[in-house]
């Protein structure tokens, strides 16, 4: 495995504010208002909050609140339940107001059938509790499902809806930029209120609504989603990483673009729990629940195929497919230039770790409901594109920088540090060792026959090709004669700090979480950028935690809570 060293992902607590402009009202399931049929109820909701709280021991960094388009409501659904989440009834929320001396909450009235309410209650002998959910910036699908819903039929399958994007995506990026401004969130906790007796249900109308939440209690909803955050952590902010110097040579890796794989193509509205099963190491699904702060882990919507997994990437599980065809989908990836960095956005100014993040992407959650299946097939990672630089008038430079302009390929030996050997003249004339090795592997005098790299590769060379240009697969946004690698680094949601042990929700991205990356040291080789090149080639079925590491990076993961963790790639 290859080494890019230091990376720092801080991943935020963000405090949201609220767009409450008569813009955000909007037209969603009709109540009947006004007509003594309906009840008004009056609901606070408090956006995600950024509470300083850490997810673990490890570390205790500052936390962000999110910007103004993070933050809009622009449509809100609050359905009742039972104690059992059984569906009584759903309603749109107008947003009314919003208490600008505490802007983390808003505030909006929703009007629901008294007689829907009068059943439930004369069902609960005496009993006036009811649960309440808040879903901002829903989908058109999950309103039209709910309006299929009958009414005090106790139904509990709409905690388990879910988004699904699939449709909506390609590697423009449509999904993230249509989501900024339309973040949706959900109930972080239970909710349980109290409602007036049956026979005081039509004493609220609009002018004297329920309080079913306030400002003091109010709904508590996280996002639904999650976002990385990309900064430049090179010496001199040029992407720019020393990997050899020696003898007057100086090798350089450049990072080129940054590459998002393996997003979920789906994400439920509520978030799912689950506790541990036969060990603490598989998640016990047939106890999944929502909201339950004490399990341990958090589960998907495909966790049932996930804790199966054997090999290769689903195309209806994921977007941005690390693997198809049996070669890196490259052109499929959601590749981002590191010029773009240039003029992203800015976190934002609550943030008060290390300045100069940028905002990169939104993503959906991903967990893995069984630590042993945390596989590079089907964990969200991120890919660094980069290209080799020479500099020096060293023997080895010149060999190097001949080599690149004849576009001849270039070798190196696999080992613990660099070991560079030129082109395949160089490497004949090298060290004795190198030399034997190359001259055996090689068949009929022709180092780029498909059976001369095989045994090479065997034997621990790794050979760099010129790039062709052009946009295949394998060789999107190449520049013609660049020598190009790719690092990959498995999003690290909750560190174990065991490097070959890899913990319950180890790698992936969990909702309500931002992810800060850093590369701040490449101390190794990337991978070629033709997989037969490679002796140890990124496989779908190779576990997310290895040993041979080239980019060790420290990461502290912010959730819009607070988690730090150590990571080695």
């Amino acid at each position: 495995m290859n080494v890019l060293k230091k990376f720092i992902v801080p991943a935020l607590a963000l405090g949201m504010l609220a767009s409450c402009s008569d813009d955000n009202k909007f037209d969603g399931p009709e109540n009947p208002e006004g007509d003594g049929n309906s009840v008004t109820m009056s609901i606070s909701v408090q956006l995600p909050v950024a509470t300083g709280s850490r997810a673990t021991n490890v570390g205790n960094p500052a936390t962000e609140a999110g910007s103004e388009a993070e933050c809009t409501v622009n449509r809100m659904i609050i359905v009742l339940a039972d104690k059992d989440n059984g569906f009584i009834d759903y309603a749109d929320a107008v947003i009314d107001a919003q208490d600008n001396k505490n802007i983390k909450n808003i505030i909006c009235n929703a009007s629901f059938s008294i007689s829907t309410l009068t059943n439930y209650l004369q069902s609960l002998n005496n009993e006036t509790s009811v649960r309440a959910f808040a879903f901002c910036n829903y989908s058109s699908d999950f309103a039209a499902y709910l309006s299929t819903l009958t009414k005090n039929g106790k139904t509990t399958d709409w905690i388990n809806q879910y988004a699904s994007i699939s449709g909506a995506v390609n590697v423009t990026g449509n999904w993230n930029n249509a989501i900024k401004a339309d973040i949706p969130m959900a109930n972080s906790e239970i909710f349980t209120a109290t409602l007036p007796s049956a026979a005081d249900l039509p004493e609220h109308d609009v002018d004297n609504p329920i309080k079913l939440s306030t400002s003091t209690n109010p709904i508590k909803v996280e996002r639904s989603i999650a976002r990385f955050d990309f900064k430049d952590g090179s010496e001199n902010e040029d992407f720019t990483y020393n990997i050899y110097d020696e003898e007057d040579t100086k090798i350089n890796v450049v990072l080129d673009r940054i590459a998002l794989v393996n997003m979920s193509t789906k994400y439920y509205y509520l978030r799912h729990t689950a506790p541990d099963g036969t060990s603490d190491v598989v998640a016990d699904l047939t106890k999944t629940t929502i909201l339950d702060g004490t399990h341990p882990w958090v589960i998907d919507v495909d966790a049932e195929t996930k804790k199966d997994y054997t090999d290769g990437v689903s195309s209806e599980d994921f977007l941005f497919p690390v693997v198809s065809n049996n070669q890196p989908g490259r052109n499929l990836w959601y590749s981002t230039p590191v010029s773009y960095f240039a003029s992203a956005d800015e976190d934002n100014a609550e943030w008060t770790g290390e300045a100069g993040y940028k905002v990169w992407r939104y993503v959906t959650e991903n967990t893995i409901p069984v630590a042993s299946k945390q596989k590079n097939g089907q964990s969200t990672g991120i890919v660094f594109k980069a290209k080799l630089a020479f500099e020096g008038t060293g023997a080895l430079a010149t060999a190097l920088n001949t080599a690149k302009a004849n576009g001849e390929a270039i070798y190196f030996y696999k080992s613990e540090k660099v070991v560079p050997l030129g082109a395949a003249a160089d490497v004949k004339k090298a060290n004795k060792i190198y030399a034997d090795a190359f001259n055996a592997a090689v068949k009929d005098d022709d180092p780029t026959s498909a059976e001369s790299k095989k045994a090479l590769t065997q034997a621990g060379f790794i050979i760099y090709e010129p790039a062709e240009g052009g946009s295949s697969s394998l060789g999107a946004y190449d520049t013609k004669g660049e020598y190009y690698m790719y690092y990959y680094y498995w999003n690290r949601h909750d560190d174990n700090n065991q490097v070959n042990v890899m913990a319950p929700m180890e790698f992936g991205v969990v909702r309500n979480h931002i992810y800060k990356l850093k590369v701040e040291e490449i101390t190794g080789l990337g991978h070629p950028r033709k997989p037969e090149n490679d002796p140890d080639p990124e496989e779908p079925d190779d576990d997310d935690e290895e040993g041979n590491v080239a980019i060790e990076i420290h990461v502290q993961t912010v959730d819009w809570s607070v988690r730090e963790n150590g990571i080695k790639l």
